[in-house]
């Protein structure tokens, strides 16, 4: 591999990066100053990493040469040198520009740089809809419905085209900060001649792709119209259409042929709204709608409807993970994984409280042992599984590591809801979920896996006991818009549960503003550290210390206004855009 060269701004030092991707963060090995290298790709300077697929990255970027904010999707590193994936990235950028719509995302280029493809593309302010939703759980019918009515524009405009999107889900649907739906990420479609086309592969999401997709069988825009209404049923219910624990073709469309009736789960929508997704979910495709046409017709009629008799707010007093375990209830799976929980939150809650100020004669259940499956101490578990749920945990630890948060979530989930895994290490990895969910950003997301907590305890009606009373008292605790009082946290950072506990609990008032406070957090728990035989504590004393650093720079950042110039103030928001640029946590 050839070297590399970036330099650093600290001591001027040279540093070979060959071997790191774009916008990396890497220590200089003269000064230690951590430093972003790999920024540039070709005339777009990466500014921050905003989404993270399975086959790309994309991030906010500055085009130096037009001068604007547009968004660069990256090919991994695994795929760059795989000719097969090479080409479907060059296919999607090609595909994609060859449709203008207001309603589908822009693509402006495509080109490579350190050894990637990347594509540049019109960049959407505002959030997905799968963002919302993880916000607001189910949506207002009569925003769903306008909402809707503008996919479906630009799906038809796509498919005037001769062109199948064959990914649509709530993650691909971007909303504008003027309302604007946009299509994202044609990275699955196929080019039509006439009629059905068949795919080599299945890369599409499960939860919202078509049965005939499963299948390998033919497909058309009508499949395309599935998935537009199993992400509809999302959006309207706050539930999912389907939940999988194996994640393989055969389980999903077996699930397909149990979906809940979306008028069971929702109660409060119009039939019209109903009648609409469940005909576009049909099973059957003939049964589907024929065109986007007559699907647009449906939804235009539903919103006259609407605006005539007026809208029913959705019932949001439980959470979604309340209302899908409500309707899946009925399902071996479910009752299985939720058997396992349970036992992994009563013993959470043991070691949660154990850890307050109040309870110090308990102790800490965790010690300072390490969170990785010892199978002599778990004599019935298999070497097997033991190996893998170690892998898992490894893996998420890297991902930590690497700073890739959304990457770390998933390893630590999936050791959570593995079965075989010993209930102190579930528990464990679903707490450090929380805590990287809140390291990203997505504040929402840290508090659903809170919040799971507090409604296990109320679903086996354990919250009359101590430790119910506990663990619903620890999920009340992170999930509270209120600041944490001071009597709440704890004073000694000995044990390795205590301090991530701690750091929550710092991250969260971060979040919430109170800088100073969270600082001194901050510095409280890089002055309790090290943590025997928890070396793993070192990835989160390397974030305290960012924060501490960003604290320094927005400390020294100035907001005023009062008395300014018009030259100045904008001056003063170049300024503060550049702050934000250099700030190392999200």
């Amino acid at each position: 591999m050839r070297d590399h060269l970036a330099s650093c701004p600290e001591c001027k030092g040279e540093m070979n990066v060959a071997e790191v991707g774009p916008f990396a963060r890497v220590a200089c090995p003269a000064c230690g100053q951590e430093v972003r290298v790999k920024t540039e790709m070709g005339a777009y300077l990466l500014v921050r990493r905003i989404a993270h697929g399975g086959m790309s990255v994309i991030y906010a970027a500055h085009d130096t040469a037009l001068d604007r904010e547009i968004a660069v999707k990256v090919l991994n590193e695994e795929y760059s040198a795989d000719e097969k994936r090479e080409a479907a990235f060059k296919k999607e950028a090609r595909l994609t520009a060859t449709v203008s719509h207001p309603n589908i995302v822009d693509v402006y280029t495509v080109g490579r740089a350190y050894g990637r493809y990347f594509i540049a593309m019109e960049l959407v302010p505002g959030e997905s809809l799968e963002e919302r939703m993880s916000e607001f759980g189910a949506l207002p019918e009569d925003a769903v419905v306008r909402l809707a009515l503008q996919v479906v524009d630009g799906l038809r405009s796509a498919h005037s085209a001769g062109l199948l999107h064959r990914d649509i889900k709530p993650g691909n649907i971007l909303i504008a900060e003027d309302g604007t739906a946009k299509l994202v990420d044609f990275g699955l479609s196929l080019l039509t001649e006439s009629g059905m086309v068949h795919a080599d592969e299945i890369w599409a999401t499960p939860t919202y792709v078509a049965p005939e997709v499963l299948e390998q069988a033919g497909e058309d825009h009508r499949a395309d119209i599935y998935a537009l209404g199993s992400t509809l049923y999302h959006a309207l219910s706050g539930c999912r259409p389907i939940e999988l624990n194996e994640v393989t073709n055969k389980a999903a469309w077996k699930a397909k042929q149990e979906i809940v009736p979306l008028k069971r789960l929702a109660p409060w929508l119009s039939n019209e709204t109903v009648q609409i997704v469940e005909r576009a979910m049909a099973d059957d495709p003939d049964e589907r709608f024929n065109d986007y046409e007559d699907f647009r017709g449906e939804l235009e009629a539903a919103r006259m409807i609407l605006k005539e008799k007026g809208t029913k707010a959705p019932v949001r007093g439980g959470t979604r993970s309340k209302r899908r375990k409500r309707y899946d209830a009925r399902r071996k799976l479910l009752v299985g994984l939720s058997a396992l929980v349970v036992c992994a939150l009563l013993s959470a809650a043991g070691l949660y409280f154990s850890s307050m100020k109040s309870e110090k004669q308990e102790g800490d259940g965790f010690g300072d042992t390490s969170l990785m499956v010892d199978p002599e101490k778990n004599p019935n578990l298999g070497l097997e599984a033991a190996m893998q749920i170690n892998e898992t945990y490894q893996a998420a630890r890297k991902f930590l590591e690497e700073d890739d948060y959304v990457g770390a979530e998933e390893q630590f989930c999936a050791v959570w809801q593995n079965e075989q895994a010993p209930a102190e290490t579930a528990i464990w990895a679903g707490f450090e979920a929380v805590v990287v969910s809140f390291l990203d950003g997505r504040s929402a997301d840290a508090r659903q896996h809170l919040a799971d907590l507090f409604d296990f305890v109320n679903k086996r009606e354990a919250s009359d006991s101590v430790m119910g009373r506990r663990v619903q008292s620890a999920a009340e605790l992170l999930t509270s818009l209120q600041l944490i009082p001071a009597d709440r946290i704890p004073e000694v950072l000995d044990k390795p549960f205590r301090a991530t506990v701690f750091l929550a609990m710092a991250l969260k008032t971060w979040e919430q503003g109170y800088l100073e406070r969270a600082r001194d957090m901050f510095e409280k728990f890089l002055r309790s550290g090290p943590w025997p035989e928890a070396d793993w504590m070192q990835s989160y004393v390397r974030i305290g210390k960012r924060y501490l650093a960003d604290y320094s720079l927005l400390a020294m950042a100035d907001f005023e206004t009062d008395g300014k110039t018009r030259s100045e103030m904008e001056s003063g928001v170049l300024a503060l855009e550049d702050l934000y640029g250099s700030l190392m946590t999200t």
